[in-house]
C-alpha cells in the first residue's frame, strides 16, 4: 500500500488518509493516518545559512536506505558519484532547490539525496553548506562503514556537475571568465564581447598545481573539497549533457537559425529540416521519450531531444540541406561523440583517433563560424578524452540521471512554506521495491497470442508466442503490434532484422523471428564510413528467418530514407555486452 501511494501513483497525503478511513472496516490491523502508514518523520532538523536554509540527511543514512535493496553479498566498494546543482521552484519566485545528490556507480542504482538547500540564491557560505559532507566523506574515506554485518571500502567515484556548479564547488572562475579552463593554463582573450579559448595544447592543470593555487588567475578562494583525499582535476570530468548536448549541439543549431548569413539557413531550408524532424515521431522508439520536435520550438528542447538530434536524426535531417562543409563539421562532432559513448567504438577506434577528430572539428569551427564560436564549450571538448580515459564511455559520467531526479524533487513540493521539510518527508516516505534495482536486467516476456509466424516448429518444439521483450532497459516488439521498436541486429550489428514473432521453446529458450534487411549502404562517407558505427541505408527484406536472443546485439531506430529505402541507426545504449 505505501508503494502504491507514494511510488507508483504518488497520491496526496490526504487522499490516502480518506483512504485509509473506508479501508479500516475490512483491515482492522490498517492506521487511520497516512502519516502513520508511511512513517512520516515528525521534524526535520533545519540550519539557516546567509542566503536559505538548510538539511543536512547524511550520506551514510541514504547509502543504508539504497544497500536495503541489493544483494550487499555482491560488493566491497561503494564508489559513489557526486552532483551539486540548482533548480528554480517556482516560476513566479526566485527560490531555488540546491541539493548535494549521490549515486553508486558500481551498481544499478538511482540517484539519493545527501543535504538539501533553499533559497533565492546560492547556498552561502560555501564552508558552512559543504562542513557536514565533508566531515562525514573524509570518515567514510578512512573507515569504510558497515551494514547487516557487511564492511563497505568507500571511494569518490567523480563530482559530475555543469561549469557553473563545478566552478562554485571548486571556488574558481566561471566559464565566461580569463583562466576559466578547469583542465589548462589557456587564458584565453576578449574578441567580439566573448572570452574566447584557442589554444588546446596549453599545459595541463594537475592536483598539486590546483591545492598550490599555482594560477592566481584561475582561483577566487579555497573550496572546501581541498580538505578530501581526491584529485581536484580528474575527479571532475566534463559532463557531455551540458558540454556537448547543450552546449555546442544547442550552439550550432542556433547559429544555423540566426547566425552570420554564410552559415544561416534560409526559412525554406529551416522548414524542410522540420518537417523531416516531425515526421520521424512515429518512428522513435518508446526508450525516447521525447519525440522530435520543429526547430521552431527550439527555444524548449531538452538536452535528451538534442542528444538524439546529434546521434540519430540529425545525419539525416540535414543532409542535402546544409552547406557541405557545415554539414561534414556537423558529421564530426556526431561520428566522435557515438564513439566515445560505447566501449565497443572506444575499443575499435582507440582515444589517439577521437582526439584528432576533435581537434579538426575544432579547427573547422573556427574556419566556418569565426574565432567568436570557441568559446568555453568548444574549448573544454577538446579535454573530454582525458575523462573517457579515466572513467569509460561519457554516459559513465553524464547528468543526465541527476537531471531527471532533480525533476522529481522538484515535484515534491507542493507549497512555498517549509521547502525543505516538504521534501525531507517525503523522501523518508519513499521505499523502492527490490524490482526498482533488479528488473531492469531480467527477461521479460509480455502479451502472448497465438497469430505466428513460425518456422522449424518440429524442430525447436515452440511453447508460446509473444508480442513483447524487455530485458537491459530496452523493449522488443513485433511488427504488428508496434513499428517503431521492432528493429534491431545480431551478429555484431551486420544483420538488421524486421522483428514479427518472439517465441519460446519447450526449454525456455528465446528466439526471434523475422525478416532480415538484405542490401546495405553508407549514410555518410566522412569523417569515415557510417557502416564503421553500424549505420546503414537499407531496403529488401528477406523471408522468414531465425535469430537466438543470445547472437542479439542491440536494438535499432530505423526510418524511412526514400519510398524504398530506409535509415538504420543502433541504439548506443542497447548494445549487448
Amino acid at each position: 500500500l505505501t508503494h502504491w501511494a507514494t511510488v507508483k501513483h504518488n497520491i496526496s497525503r490526504s487522499a490516502l488518509t480518506d483512504l485509509l478511513h473506508i479501508l479500516v472496516s475490512y483491515h482492522p490491523e490498517l492506521p487511520l493516518d497516512s502519516r502513520t502508514l508511511l512513517e512520516t518523520p515528525v521534524s526535520t532538523e533545519i540550519i539557516s545559512l546567509n542566503t536559505g536554509e538548510f538539511c543536512y540527511i547524511g550520506l551514510e543514512n541514504a547509502l543504508k536506505k539504497v544497500l536495503r535493496y541489493i544483494n550487499c553479498q555482491l560488493f566491497q566498494k561503494l564508489e559513489i558519484c557526486f552532483n551539486v546543482d540548482g533548480i528554480p521552484l517556482f516560476k513566479s519566485s526566485k527560490e531555488q532547490l540546491w541539493p548535494i545528490l549521490g549515486q553508486i556507480k558500481n551498481f544499478e542504482c538511482r540517484p539519493f539525496v545527501v543535504a538539501l538547500f533553499s533559497g533565492k540564491s546560492k547556498p552561502k557560505p560555501i564552508n558552512q553548506y559543504f562542513n557536514n559532507f565533508v566531515i562525514e566523506l573524509n570518515n567514510l574515506l578512512q573507515n569504510g562503514f558497515c551494514f547487516n554485518g557487511k564492511f563497505f571500502e568507500i571511494k569518490v567515484h567523480s563530482f559530475v556537475c555543469d561549469a557553473p556548479a563545478r566552478a562554485f564547488l571548486k571556488c574558481i572562475k566561471s566559464h565566461t571568465g580569463y583562466s576559466c579552463c578547469e583542465k589548462c593554463t589557456e587564458g584565453g582573450q576578449y574578441y567580439k564581447n566573448k572570452i574566447v579559448l584557442l589554444n588546446t595544447n596549453a599545459q595541463k592543470r594537475t592536483n598539486e598545481l590546483f591545492r598550490k593555487q599555482d594560477d592566481i588567475e584561475h582561483h577566487l578562494g579555497e573550496t572546501p573539497l581541498l580538505k578530501l583525499p581526491i584529485d581536484l582535476i580528474k575527479c571532475f570530468p566534463i559532463d557531455y549533457m551540458h558540454n556537448i548536448c547543450l552546449g555546442i549541439m544547442r550552439k550550432l543549431l542556433n547559429t544555423w537559425l540566426k547566425g552570420p548569413l554564410h552559415v544561416r539557413l534560409s526559412q525554406c531550408s529551416v522548414n524542410i529540416i522540420s518537417d523531416r524532424l516531425i515526421n520521424l515521431k512515429i518512428y522513435m522508439p518508446s526508450e525516447f521519450n521525447r519525440k522530435p520536435r520543429s526547430l521552431d520550438e527550439l527555444a524548449n528542447w531538452k538536452a535528451t531531444e538534442f542528444r538524439s538530434f546529434l546521434l540519430y536524426v540529425g545525419p539525416f535531417v540535414l543532409r542535402n540541406v546544409l552547406d557541405t562543409a557545415v554539414y561534414e563539421n556537423f558529421l564530426l562532432i556526431h561520428f566522435l561523440v557515438s564513439i566515445l559513448l560505447s566501449d565497443i567504438h572506444i575499443k575499435n577506434f582507440g582515444i589517439p583517433f577521437v582526439q584528432n577528430m576533435i581537434n579538426i572539428f575544432i579547427k573547422h569551427c573556427k574556419n566556418l563560424y569565426g574565432l567568436e564560436f570557441l568559446v568555453y564549450n568548444v574549448h573544454i571538448v577538446s579535454h573530454i578524452c582525458d575523462d573517457v580515459n579515466v572513467f569509460g564511455p561519457l554516459d559513465k559520467f553524464s547528468a543526465f540521471a541527476f537531471e531527471s531526479y532533480l525533476g522529481q524533487l522538484k515535484k515534491l513540493v507542493k507549497s512555498p512554506k517549509n521547502i525543505l521539510q516538504q521534501i525531507h518527508r517525503r523522501l523518508a516516505e519513499i521505499n523502492l521495491p527490490i524490482d526498482n534495482f533488479t528488473q531492469n536486467n531480467i527477461e521479460r516476456l509480455k502479451y502472448e497470442h497465438v497469430l505466428g509466424p513460425l518456422i522449424n516448429s518440429n524442430h525447436y518444439n515452440w511453447k508460446k508466442q509473444f508480442k513483447k521483450l524487455c530485458f537491459n532497459n530496452i523493449t522488443l516488439t513485433i511488427y504488428s503490434y508496434n513499428n517503431s521498436d521492432c528493429y534491431c541486429s545480431f551478429f555484431h550489428g551486420n544483420a538488421v532484422v524486421q522483428i514479427h514473432n518472439i517465441v519460446v521453446t519447450t526449454k525456455g529458450r528465446i528466439y526471434i523471428i523475422g525478416k532480415q534487411f538484405l542490401e546495405y549502404q553508407d549514410l555518410y562517407s566522412y569523417p569515415c564510413q557510417s557502416s564503421d558505427l553500424n549505420i546503414f541505408i537499407v531496403k529488401n527484406l528477406s523471408t522468414f528467418k531465425l535469430w537466438s536472443i543470445n547472437n542479439f546485439f542491440n536494438k535499432c531506430i530505423v526510418y524511412p530514407f526514400n519510398n524504398i529505402s530506409f535509415v538504420s541507426l543502433p541504439i548506443i545504449h542497447s548494445f549487448s555486452n
